[in-house]
This record gives C-alpha cells, structure tokens and sequence, in this order.
C-alpha cells in the first residue's frame, strides 16, 4: 500500500478496490508540475495527465476530470478516435485518471504516462462536454 503525505495530496489521485473490499491507494499522476507552490498554482503548472503539455497556458482545450486530472483536446481526439469510432482499446485494472473507477470497458492511454489511462464512459463524456463548452473550441473527431 502507497502513503501519500498532506503536501503530496496535488500529486495523488486516491482510488478504492479491492474485491469490493475498500482500501486506499495513491497513484501518482502528472497534473500539476513537481515542485508547484500548492498555495499559488499557476497555469503553467497544470499539465495533462496524458501527454504531459501545460494545456490551460497554452491555451488548448482542456477538460478537468475528479482531483484536478486533466485532459487536453488533442489526447482526447486521440482516445475518441481510438476508442469510439475505431473501437480499439483494452480493458485495464487501473483506475481511469478523469472518474478514479476501473470500469469493465476498454480504455486509452497516452504516452506520457502509462499509468495514466481514460475509459470509454468518461471518453464519451468528456468529449461531449468539451464540445459544448464556450470556453473552447473543438469537436469529437470525424470518422477516419
């Protein structure tokens, strides 16, 4: 079992599972850059969990998932095309970055982080939210 301390909270997603047993376990994940002033988070510091870019100051079209996870537009281009239109994907037992659950469907993962991974469910959504935002413009990929 991983311990994360007070101060490494911004650095940790908590997930529970364990044969329907709760336990807590710590992953660490990318979504703020190491070394963050914690009580002044700046853009620059919030980088996607899943190719590791500081979306929000570069501008690009981003989506926050549960503990601050963050997903960037083209990552989820990536994962809609892969996992929706070409139905491609596996099954993994870590829990996806943007809902914190292990879901029994496929999901995608980038390269930056290979425990980083997004399920189809939250693919779906995340990409329809982002769709309709006003803040950004995107669209969910077409069909190849």
């Amino acid at each position: 079992m991983f311990h994360c301390s007070l101060n490494d909270q911004y650095n940790c997603v908590f997930k529970v599972f364990l044969e329907r047993k709760v336990q807590s376990k710590c992953y660490y994940t990318p979504m703020h850059r190491k070394g963050i002033n914690v009580n002044d988070v700046q853009p620059k510091d919030i980088l996607c969990d899943f190719c590791g870019l500081p979306t929000w100051s570069l501008g690009d079209p981003c989506i926050e998932g549960h503990q601050g996870s963050i997903i960037c537009g083209a990552c989820l281009a990536s994962a809609y095309t892969s996992l929706v239109q070409s139905e491609n994907g596996e099954q993994v037992e870590m829990p996806c970055r943007m809902c914190l659950e292990v879901r029994e469907q496929p999901s995608w993962s980038g390269n930056f982080d290979p425990d980083a991974t997004i399920c189809l469910r939250c693919v779906r959504q995340s990409s329809t939210a982002l769709e309709k935002s006003a803040h950004w413009e995107w669209a969910k990929p077409t069909n190849p």
